[in-house]
């Protein structure tokens, strides 16, 4: 019979670790998949660590009412082992084989990290949170590095999980890589964070951004935030995502109130103080949002995502001249996430400008626009948005809702908005003329 396991007993070794009570082997906060006797096998071994566990035992704890078992099936169960744990002969790390005997796990084994090791796991996180503060691709990259070396010392780290999630997210908001292996990566590590600790704010947020871009599931994602704002009730990050969900929920009148009961946590913190802006403008008060969005840009030079913004209260109020300088002013800028705090929105004001361009007569400047983007998605991905709104804008609207399908399979943040952008209130009545009753998507429509 198999031996009775202590409530959570947890075994680490090398980038893994193993929860007995879940029944789950970890690399890195991702699950890697085991069959059910392989596991087993796996936990007697590292149970008897350093020992030689001999054939017979091993069989008869695993099979212990099956005569017809024999060493080619436990051999086969061995081989599951060492392939998950990415053992390759001759240069096994942890099961070996002593011929004649049975096997043996090799290497240290503990039951919990070590003082040092959690030490050295703390400041890794620290200097990785440090850098996830500035929203560029490299960086990100290089505070997600960080938690990966924090998470082969300790492979159930909630805080490196956690962190580790939340820059897949980031990096994924930025559209200069494919966001959907992000999102799905961050899913795993940040609902292993919150096994470990259902309070740790970054995987609630992490966890939030992709029901909010993976699943377009704005209830979820709502839900998840709000946690996090009792938690974490002057956390910047925290607060304006919980105003966006508001905004993309239509709860308009709640972010208002939000954003006024947090007053004072939000001055100090530029892109969030443009957030009052962005809920006029999806509210449809585009002279509101103007004069928020300006207020926020003159003390913000370089907010990308605020000016794209304040282009798109301008079209709406008449002005589509003004409208293309501030999305121009975005798209053509030298982005610089080392001065500001905001992710990268040169993509975003493209897509807006291309609508812009096409609605009103410049169709030659456009077409140049686009075609541009083509070279470029020839060595770089190249977020569906833009193809979205360049459809939408000469009214080729079928083309344009193919698009809107692609962008939400790649899991672009955008495409939860589109259920609400006034830029595609157009392309909504003309899916419901075409299909008399649409399907709502979650977040989006689609044919």
């Amino acid at each position: 019979m198999m031996p009775a396991m202590a409530d959570h007993q947890r075994y680490y070794f090398g980038p893994f670790a193993v929860d007995c009570d879940q029944r789950r082997l970890v690399r890195g906060g991702v699950g890697v998949p085991l069959t059910p006797k392989a596991f087993d096998t796996l936990v007697i071994l590292l149970g008897a660590a350093g020992k030689t566990v001999t054939a017979d035992a091993l069989m008869s704890e695993l099979w212990p009412d099956d005569e017809e078992v024999n060493d080619a099936t436990l051999r086969q169960h061995v081989l599951m082992v060492r392939r998950a744990l990415g053992d390759r002969i001759p240069d096994l790390r942890y099961v070996v084989t002593d011929y004649g005997k049975g096997y043996r796990f090799v290497g240290p084994v503990s039951s919990g990290p070590s003082f040092l090791t959690q030490t050295l796991v703390e400041e890794l996180c620290a200097a990785a949170a440090e850098l996830s503060k500035t929203h560029s691709g490299a960086v990100l990259r290089s505070a997600l590095d960080l938690y990966h070396r924090a998470l082969t010392i300790d492979a159930e780290s909630a805080e490196a999980l956690a962190g580790a999630a939340l820059c897949r997210c980031l990096i994924a908001e930025n559209l200069r890589d494919p966001p959907r292996p992000l999102l799905e990566f961050a899913r795993g590590q940040s609902e292993s964070a919150l096994r470990r600790d259902p309070d740790c704010v970054d995987a609630l947020v992490a966890r939030a951004k992709v029901a909010l871009d993976g699943d377009c599931d704005v209830p979820a994602a709502l839900a998840l935030v709000q946690r996090a704002v009792s938690l974490a009730p002057k956390n910047p990050t925290v607060l304006g995502l919980n105003v966006w969900t508001l905004a993309l929920a239509t709860r308009f009148q709640e972010a208002h109130a939000f954003l006024d009961a947090h007053a004072e946590a939000i001055s100090e913190h530029a892109p969030v103080r443009s957030y009052r802006g962005i809920v006029h403008l999806f509210e449809r008060d585009y002279d509101g949002a103007i004069a928020e969005l300006t207020s926020a840009c003159d003390g913000w030079p370089h907010a990308g995502f605020a000016r794209t913004c304040l282009g798109q209260a301008r079209f709406f109020a008449g002005d589509p001249a003004r409208a293309l300088f501030e999305f121009d002013a975005v798209r053509l800028s030298a982005y610089d996430p080392l001065a500001d705090i905001d992710l990268d929105s040169r993509f975003v004001a493209e897509a807006y400008a291309l609508y812009t361009r096409f609605q009103f007569g410049d169709g030659i400047g456009a077409e140049a626009s686009l075609q541009r983007l083509r070279r470029f998605s020839e060595r770089q991905f190249v977020p569906a948005i833009c193809s979205v709104l360049a459809e939408a804008g000469r009214r080729q609207y079928s083309q344009a809702m193919r698009h809107l399908q692609r962008c939400g399979a790649n899991g672009e943040w955008w495409y939860v908005q589109s259920a609400i952008d006034p830029f595609l209130d157009d392309l909504r009545a003309y899916s419901r003329q075409e299909m008399q009753s649409p399907r709502q998507i979650d977040g989006g429509f689609a044919t």
